[in-house]
């Protein structure tokens, strides 16, 4: 069954991620296991819209399954990575795996020079910014308010660049993070961490996708990346570092202070694909 659009894309992962956090959360429940709660909702986004990704061959399917699979995974760490001291180890991992999964077995069978440098270079910036985005979570649930804010923003970007499936999937992650953000203030650190963790491995791997099924060139990803340093604005901005100095609304400082990057993103995309359709 087609969910309508809205539904799907939208409401069903914000359900979804709300939904299990919360109840993952409440008194008595298995809190450790919230985190991946917003990979499980991208997960059911996937395959509301393109169906099972290890069953047949939908569109995007190599992207679906690692959605799948990162969730796996996170819930993994959550139960078994108790006291991880490598974690470093385990983002960096974690990057690698979301830049080049989206290219497929066949990727490495017969390989192109091409797709060779853009897997180099996904790689290269996927574990800078997850990098950046897991250093977040010590901040609370800030890792995952600015994951949103650049999801919402590569969503603009996918959408303008004639990515059309990519552009819901990404939405449908913005939408998890809020769903996963209403009950983070019952989540644990660590939930919070494994939660941003997924959430950044998702937009890699949605990124990676956007750069090549986009009937343009999406070149205002290079603007969004600039999302994973909200204190270099915060820094710049007086009524955003006297907010940030309040433990309270820190996180709150850092997710305004990733919107315009993703605001100018979103605006370089609609402004490229302009340039194109002009006769």
């Amino acid at each position: 069954m087609v969910l309508p659009q809205p539904i799907g894309v939208c409401l069903l992962p914000f359900l979804i991620a709300g939904g299990a956090t919360g109840l993952l959360c409440d008194k008595g429940g298995p809190r450790a296991l919230a985190g991946p709660a917003v990979g499980a909702a991208m997960a059911a986004a996937f395959m509301a819209a393109n169906g099972a990704p290890f069953f047949g061959a939908p569109p995007h399917h190599a992207l679906g399954e690692s959605l799948v699979l990162f969730t796996v995974a996170g819930a993994a760490i959550s139960v078994f990575g108790d006291g991880i001291a490598r974690w470093h180890v385990i983002v960096l991992w974690a990057a690698l795996a979301a830049a080049v999964w989206p290219f497929g077995i066949a990727g490495f069978e017969t390989p192109d020079p091409g797709d060779m440098l853009q897997m180099a270079i996904a790689a290269g910036c996927g574990c800078l910014a997850l990098w950046r985005l897991t250093s977040l979570s010590q901040d609370g649930p800030a890792g995952v308010g600015v994951a949103a804010v650049a999801a919402a923003g590569l969503a603009a970007v996918a959408g303008f660049a004639r990515s059309g499936v990519t552009a819901g999937l990404a939405l449908s992650l913005a939408c998890a993070c809020l769903g996963w953000l209403v009950w983070a203030w019952r989540a644990r650190r660590g939930a919070t961490a494994i939660a941003t963790l997924v959430a950044g491995t998702s937009i890699i791997s949605i990124g990676v996708e956007v750069t090549r099924t986009a009937l343009h060139a999406p070149w205002a990803l290079l603007v969004l990346f600039f999302c994973c340093w909200p204190e270099a604005v915060v820094a710049r901005v007086p009524p955003l570092a006297k907010l940030a100095r309040r433990k309270a609304y820190r996180p709150t400082a850092l997710v305004l202070a990733a919107a315009p990057p993703a605001v100018l993103a979103g605006v370089l995309a609609f402004v490229a694909s302009l340039g194109r359709t002009a006769p």
